[in-house]
């Protein structure tokens, strides 16, 4: 008997305003993660400090992922996967080159596989899972130079 397929569309209600919930958040990986990326100085700080949200726009075939920034209103980065296809746009870290993702729905939400452009490349896969109607759990692997930190993250709708 073999797995269960992967819906063909994207059947979770990922839209909303999405507060990160701090306290059920995994901070320490996070920072982890970060110095994997090789973020540091100001930027590992406010991306630690001031990344509170997402807002999620979605559809059965795409999800749109806009990060909030508290106390920067100027500060935009948003992202956009489309199921099944890769799409290719400038980094969220901010460094040369571009990375590259991959959606599929999941039961519970999407996975997405990043690949960071050199030379500062790796991989990202997050997992977008709504638990219930108002938390949704954000897994994200992060592999560069055969170094590995898992991360989850907590949101609550707003």
């Amino acid at each position: 008997m073999g797995a269960a397929p992967f819906p063909a569309v994207i059947t979770t209600k990922l839209s909303g305003n999405w507060r990160k919930d701090k306290a059920n958040s995994d901070v320490d990986c996070y920072a982890r993660q970060l110095d994997l990326l090789e973020i540091q100085g100001i930027q590992k700080a406010c991306a630690m400090k001031l990344i509170n949200g997402l807002q999620i726009d979605s559809d059965e075939q795409r999800v749109k992922v806009a990060y909030k920034v508290d106390n920067v209103p100027f500060y935009k980065h948003t992202e956009e996967f489309r199921l099944g296809q890769s799409v290719s746009m400038s980094r969220r870290d901010k460094k040369s080159g571009q990375q590259h993702a991959t959606m599929r729905a999941v039961p519970k939400g999407v996975e997405v596989d990043i690949q960071l452009d050199p030379p500062f490349s790796g991989s990202i896969r997050e997992v977008y899972n709504l638990y219930t109607d108002n938390t949704l759990s954000v897994t994200s692997i992060t592999t560069v130079k055969g170094q590995t930190e898992k991360c989850i993250q907590v949101y609550r709708r707003q």
